[in-house]
């Protein structure tokens, strides 16, 4: 057998990842997606029918009832019977626990998005990330999504190279359009609209990009803000930016139809992060066309590549950040040219067509271990 006739997807967020490589998957063998209930109502317009999708109870991390929860995703993997278990890198240590030391009897792979915990981000659990490294060694083959993270995770968690295969980010906004009525009324790209998206640590960098906006501010007064998502107060950031700037805040998760929106407004969307792994945000840019100005960290430059999808700059150096968002908002051509590089590679390098082909070939060499 060079690859698996039935996969078992397991994952306890990445849910548009998910939905999108699953969706791809099963175009050449069947697919189950094994993922939280709390994901189900958001996930389940982004699946195609024919995707089995299965849901375990959503329990908080100290819930005794908890590990009752993971025992049922080991359940439901022994009834499905896969050839195959595809684990995506789970912020759970019961369930990380439970996978690595469960007898499948068949081979295991596990994509992992971030190869460092990323500082300051308060939604992760103490001690998950050392877990994960001591429990690499249970796993056939390991994916990440750009050469530099191959790297990092090779020498940071002592695997040998050769068990981990580069397979980049598929884009993320032909799912999100599909969920929606191809009849439904797109907003107008805006002038000068900024928007800066998804969840609200330190390390994405919001303090570095109100400065840039500040600097901005003394050369054009049309200058619009858009924050939207969850995480710290953005309050003390935000009060710093002068009067002329407008500002408008979704402090909420958004839904798919407020996302899609956000982002056809949007002139351009700014990823000012400190550190990164990659970023969903920007493969939802390139996916929806959307101009996008990011900084060269992590596996960025790779999947929003310099003057070609973004305009790319140091981080923590608000004055050229300006100066690239200035050069976007300024010029109408390149805003063009962006979003049409975007809009091919998303096409093309970076669809899901083409990622369920390299996930299938890391499958096969799972399989020939």
């Amino acid at each position: 057998m060079t690859r698996p006739a039935r996969v078992a997807l397991v994952h306890d967020a990445y849910f548009d990842y998910v939905a999108g490589l699953a969706n791809a998957l099963a175009d050449h063998v069947e697919v189950c997606v094994i993922g939280p209930s709390r994901w189900r109502d958001v996930a389940q317009e982004y699946f195609r029918p024919d995707v089995a999708v299965v849901a375990f109870d959503s329990r908080r991390l100290r819930d005794p009832r908890r590990g009752v929860a993971v025992a049922s995703v080991m359940g439901t993997i022994g009834r499905l019977r896969p050839d195959l278990v595809h684990v995506q890198q789970s912020g759970d240590p019961w369930l990380n626990v439970a996978l690595s030391m469960a007898r499948f009897h068949v081979p295991v792979v596990q994509t992992i998005h971030d190869v460092a915990p990323h500082p300051g981000d308060a939604s992760q659990h103490f001690g998950v990330a050392r877990l994960q490294r001591r429990l690499a060694p249970r796993f056939q083959r390991f994916v990440t999504h750009a050469p530099t993270l191959a790297t990092q995770l090779a020498r940071t968690w002592r695997i040998d190279p050769t068990r981990i295969d580069v397979v980049p980010h598929g884009e993320l906004g032909s799912l999100y359009r599909s969920a929606l009525s191809p009849d439904r009324p797109r907003p107008r790209r805006e002038p000068a609209t900024v928007l800066f998206f998804g969840r609200r640590w330190a390390y994405k960098g919001l303090a570095d990009l109100v400065d840039a906006l500040a600097l901005l501010a003394g050369s054009r007064d049309d200058l619009r803000l858009v924050v939207a998502g969850t995480g710290e107060s953005p309050d003390r950031d935000l009060a710093r930016l002068p009067p002329n700037v407008v500002v408008e805040r979704h402090d909420h998760f958004t839904s798919t139809e407020e996302t899609v929106d956000l982002f056809d407004r949007a002139t351009v969307v700014c990823l000012p992060y400190r550190e990164a792994s990659q970023s969903g945000v920007a493969a939802l840019a390139i996916g929806l066309g959307t101009p996008v100005v990011a900084t060269s960290v992590g596996g960025l430059p790779d999947l929003a590549r310099p003057d070609r999808e973004a305009i790319v700059v140091a981080p923590g150096a608000p004055r050229e950040l300006a100066e690239a968002l200035g050069r976007v908002l300024g010029d109408r051509s390149l805003q063009q040219s962006l979003a049409a590089a975007s809009l091919e590679r998303a096409a093309g390098e970076l669809s899901w067509a083409t990622a369920a082909s390299a996930t299938l070939q890391v499958y096969a060499r799972a399989i020939a271990t």
